[in-house]
């Protein structure tokens, strides 16, 4: 008798969000970016999301079909490559009158 299988949808409103979908037994059954979409048997699963630098992972009981959406918990890289050490309004650059 065949299992039933289950959608399991991921989406990040991110750009450049990897995503990565392991089984139980930590064998890779999905990997993708912006969207995933997985019919996969009953049971747990880790998705892990990767961008820029940084890794967070959810564990997923797929007891019937789901979707897991990324927000903006995680920065991009580009939010971190391009963020001032200190506030842009602060400083000042021009030419003083003499």
């Amino acid at each position: 008798m065949d299992r039933p299988m289950h959608r399991l949808s991921i989406a990040s409103s991110q750009p450049g969000a990897v995503f990565r979908v392991t089984d139980g037994r930590s064998a890779r059954v999905g990997t993708g970016m912006y969207r995933l979409e997985l019919d996969l048997p009953q049971g747990l699963y880790t998705v892990s999301i990767m961008l820029g630098d940084s890794i967070e992972c959810k564990e997923v009981l797929l007891d019937r079909s789901k979707t897991v959406e990324i927000g903006p918990s995680l920065p991009s890289f580009g939010d971190r490559a391009f963020a001032a050490p200190y506030p842009c309004a602060a400083r000042t650059v021009g030419t003083t009158a003499q």
